[in-house]
């Protein structure tokens, strides 16, 4: 070996031995000043100041200039192209979540920063299946260090958002806004006034409202018993008896786009069914399970003291039918009876296909009830209830979560003590009384002015523009074609879904893609089964028969 060679071994030993030394002490002030710098945003954010004053104070010496700082307030980064052994997505990838990320939102359902990560660690998990499965070869495109990390620890780092949120100026993280309820969209100024007006006109009839006058379309001048005016409807919103919905929070949306949610309705759940007065009476209250018999568990006997007039139902999926709104229907005339209610009555309901029965109609006439429909797609801004169920769900939320933990899984009986305890707490008369304001009706008017304008508005965008025949008209060749033209083309398309099929991959063959949660049933007392087979009973009823056996 050379002099001059052993001198150079030397020199780069040395420098080697030099660079890890310093690598330490300058990893070591790169997190000293890391932690300065979040310190520094923290003061920032505290005491509503800028990069200057944070510095001034001398809490922060690491910090040499104020613009880091004010870099970070404003979410400015600094963001250049990442290498290729460094990136968790590829350009196609991305592109495309960010597409996914947009089109959710405009179709009120926006996403937040959890259900990214899982669709991002999905997309990894189906390019790795995809690489073991081709083995090479064009398409193939190996998983980066960080991806591989990503994928294994099943969730993405700090610094991945940092980058992802500097990168796509086109998203922005918002706070959802009001509720659009989907089964009000249809509702327009014109079908809102020809309800009212329908609505009048049955109201003078039975001879509810008297000194009438009729100012406009949907205006209405009169005096009018609200106490003969009533209205039903179900609250199928407690799945597994708690409240479906969307988790609150920030969500990602395009930016200068609405970002909005909707209510996800499972109809096969717990059904809630109230009757409530537009004078501001609760009734009564139908709860629907979805099993074959009647139990002792379903009627403790708190909740037959708290909640007047319960009628307990089961039928096969949780919902009203032709019988158990028959049932229903009994016992509101009971509490008609008991509160000598003058009749003929207005009963306000949706149109579901449990009204339209022949047993249920004649009832109705026989104790001269007076079934009034809503418009369909409209129950949103035409019906009382759909104006305070939230109320029902918010109190229910509170009482469920100081009753029991949030690990409980919660048998009948415990729902019905939920329920019993706030009977008397998701709504008062006053709030009754103005949510029949808000659907149009007042003592001393009908009017469309009182209903919720912005529902209107919603309408009108959603109405479809009619649909404009093109000018061009095709030849005949291309309109029906030979037979050989149309057996070719269906031989080229089965050629295409073959080959598409021996690419196509299966997801339920990616491990830890489609999974199932499988929760065992929490084991309850011993119960008195009363009935073996779908149908109705008053609380006090069951509780009496459990007695006797």
């Amino acid at each position: 070996m050379k002099p001059s060679s052993a001198l150079h071994l030397r020199i780069n030993k040395s420098r080697n031995l030099s660079t890890k030394a310093d690598a330490i002490v300058a990893r070591k002030h790169t997190n000293d000043k890391n932690k300065q710098l979040e310190a520094a945003i923290n003061w920032c954010k505290k005491f509503n100041g800028r990069g200057q004053a944070a510095l001034k104070t001398g809490l922060f010496p690491l910090i040499k200039d104020r613009e880091t700082i004010n870099r970070r307030l404003d979410g400015k980064v600094i963001n250049r192209k990442e290498r290729d052994y460094c990136t968790i997505l590829t350009d196609d990838e991305e592109a495309s979540i960010v597409r996914f990320i947009k089109n959710k939102n405009r179709c009120l359902q926006a996403i937040n920063k959890q259900d990214i990560t899982k669709l991002i660690i999905n997309v990894l998990r189906v390019r790795d299946y995809t690489n073991t499965k081709m083995k090479g070869g064009r398409k193939f495109q190996k998983l980066s260090l960080n991806a591989r990390a990503a994928l294994e620890k099943g969730k993405l780092s700090r610094s991945f958002w940092l980058r992802f949120n500097a990168k796509h100026s086109s998203l922005t993280i918002k706070r959802q806004g009001s509720v659009s309820i989907n089964r009000a969209l249809n509702c327009s100024r014109e079908m809102a006034c020809n309800h009212l007006d329908s609505l009048a006109k049955e109201l003078v009839d039975v001879g509810i409202m008297i000194n009438e006058k009729m100012i406009e379309t949907g205006v209405w001048n009169g005096s009018v018993d609200t106490c003969r005016i009533f209205n039903c409807d179900e609250t199928p919103q407690f799945i597994n008896y708690g409240i479906d919905g969307t988790t609150s929070g920030l969500f990602y949306a395009g930016k200068g786009d609405a970002c909005q949610r909707m209510y996800r309705e499972n109809r096969e759940c717990v059904t809630i069914q109230p009757f409530v007065s537009f004078s501001g009476d609760i009734c009564m209250c139908q709860v629907i399970f979805k099993c074959t018999g009647i139990t002792s568990s379903m009627v403790p006997t708190e909740a037959v003291n708290k909640i007047p007039h319960l009628l307990v139902t089961t039928t096969d999926n949780g919902v009203s039918t032709h019988e158990s709104f028959l049932a229903a229907l009994k016992e509101f005339d009971v509490y008609l009876n008991e509160k000598n209610v003058k009749r003929p009555i207005v009963l306000l309901s949706d149109g579901h296909s449990s009204r339209l029965d022949f047993d249920v109609l004649s009832f109705l006439e026989s104790k001269r009830i007076h079934l009034f429909l809503t418009p369909p797609d409209t129950t949103g801004v035409t019906q009382l209830l759909d104006q305070v169920n939230k109320n029902i769900h918010s109190e229910y939320r509170k009482q469920k979560d100081s009753m029991f933990s949030d690990i409980c899984s919660l048998n009948k009986e415990a729902f019905m003590l939920v329920l019993a305890n706030i009977w008397d707490k998701w709504t008062t008369k006053e709030t009754l009384v103005k949510s029949a304001k808000r659907v149009g009706v007042a003592e001393n008017a009908l009017s469309v002015d009182f209903m919720q304008k912005d529902k209107f508005e919603r309408a009108e965008n959603c109405i479809e523009r009619e649909k404009q025949t093109s000018p061009l008209i095709s030849s005949p060749d291309k309109r029906r074609g030979s037979a050989n033209y149309w057996k070719s083309k269906f031989e080229q398309a089965m050629e295409l879904i073959d080959e598409l099929h021996e690419k196509s991959i299966q997801l339920e063959e990616i491990p830890g893609f489609m999974t199932t949660k499988k929760i065992k049933p929490k084991l309850t007392k011993d119960a008195t089964s009363v009935t073996q087979v779908h149908g109705s009973m008053t609380a006090s009823d069951v509780i009496t028969l459990v007695e006797s056996i």
